[in-house]
């Protein structure tokens, strides 16, 4: 049995507490984070927010499936038409540059602009236009 990553949809705003779920599970799982500056009344806070909203990638054998989607807040794994859609370990590479490359605070409070857009400025991901 070969492990492969798979993308597991989960519950809205679930994402780090089953990611600490599968990991006490004993499964390898990467949940990327950027930090994002929230802005209250009273106080002004940086907080971690997934990079992919409903979403984590976790490593496992399909066959060795049960335990991940029995997990409480796992909706399902992500597939294309009938079967799983394994994610390349390469992109979970590049997730990982985009979230480490770019750690810009984006301040919440209201609506981004349509033409505001991020873009990343190291690593091999820089080179992408944000269209």
């Amino acid at each position: 049995m070969t492990s492969s990553w798979f993308a597991l949809h989960v519950k809205s705003r679930q994402e780090k507490i089953v990611s600490q779920i599968l990991d006490s599970k004993g499964f390898e799982q990467f949940l990327p984070v950027y930090r994002s500056k929230r802005i209250w009344v009273d106080r002004v806070r940086e907080i971690d927010l997934p990079l992919f909203p409903g979403y984590l990638f976790c490593r496992f054998s399909p066959e060795a499936r049960i335990p991940v989607v029995t997990t409480p807040g796992v909706v399902d794994i992500v597939r294309c038409g009938p079967m799983f859609a394994p994610v390349d370990p390469a992109e979970i590479a590049d997730s990982n540059e985009i979230a480490v490359a770019c750690p810009a605070v984006a301040i919440s409070g209201g609506r981004r602009a349509s033409n505001d857009r991020g873009r990343p400025t190291q690593g091999r991901s820089r080179n992408l236009a944000a269209d």
